[in-house]
């Protein structure tokens, strides 16, 4: 006949688990987060253990909010009115660069000469 282990071991046994299951959970949650921040999965992995350890410290959560808040202004800024186009493209002329080029040439070059 084997053993049943004590109720302090099953208590025990299962408050390890817990804390497993916890820690699991918090490691997620971390990496979800990092993600967010640094859009690759090798600088998330590299970076998690030290923002794990960090999770703890006081005010350590403060730099983490303040860096998913600088985040979000940045993608606010680059998806937003700052890089939108603001000429009509079916207005647009068919003249090249170097069409445009000639042209300024010739219109200064007859201006300057045109006295002579």
């Amino acid at each position: 006949m084997s053993e049943k282990p004590s109720l302090l071991d099953r208590l025990l046994g299962s408050a390890g688990k817990k804390v497993d299951e916890n820690k699991g959970l918090l490691e997620e949650q971390i990496k979800k987060r990092l993600k967010g921040i640094l859009y690759d999965d090798e600088l998330v992995e590299e970076l998690a253990p030290v923002f794990i350890k960090l999770n703890g410290v006081e005010g350590f959560n403060q730099v983490f909010e303040l860096l998913e808040t600088k985040e979000k202004q940045i993608e606010t800024i680059s998806g937003g009115d700052w890089f939108k186009q603001e000429t009509n493209p079916e207005n647009k002329q068919d003249v090249t660069d170097e069409d445009e080029s000639v042209n300024l040439v010739d219109s200064y070059l007859s201006e300057k000469y045109k006295g002579n």
